[in-house]
């Protein structure tokens, strides 16, 4: 079976308090992924914001190589619990985007 991970890890996002290991929880997941023998991307706000466009992206690729059997999309971060499998990530541009 072919899989593949999207870590995603966000510590600041808008006016909340920033997180100390978000990043580099995600950082660990993918890690240990890679020695599970998944396709990992990682995305972190550790150098650049993270956006809905890079998440978007980063599955995207996944998806369209058609090769996978399965795609494990993990989020470390600030998040909403809207309702009950209504959850929304804040990613780095909250509250603006």
């Amino acid at each position: 079976m072919k899989r593949a991970l999207v870590a995603i890890g966000v510590d600041k996002t808008g006016g909340l308090p920033i997180l100390k290991a978000a990043a580099d929880g995600a950082n660990k997941i993918a890690t240990w992924a890679c020695s599970q023998g998944f396709d990992s991307t990682l995305l972190t706000d550790k150098l650049a914001p993270v956006t809905l466009a890079d998440v978007t992206a980063s599955i995207y690729k996944m998806v369209n190589k058609r090769i996978y059997d399965q795609l494990v999309v993990y989020f470390s971060g600030h998040g909403l619990l809207k309702g009950p499998n209504y959850e929304v990530w804040l990613l780095s541009g909250v509250p603006v985007n």
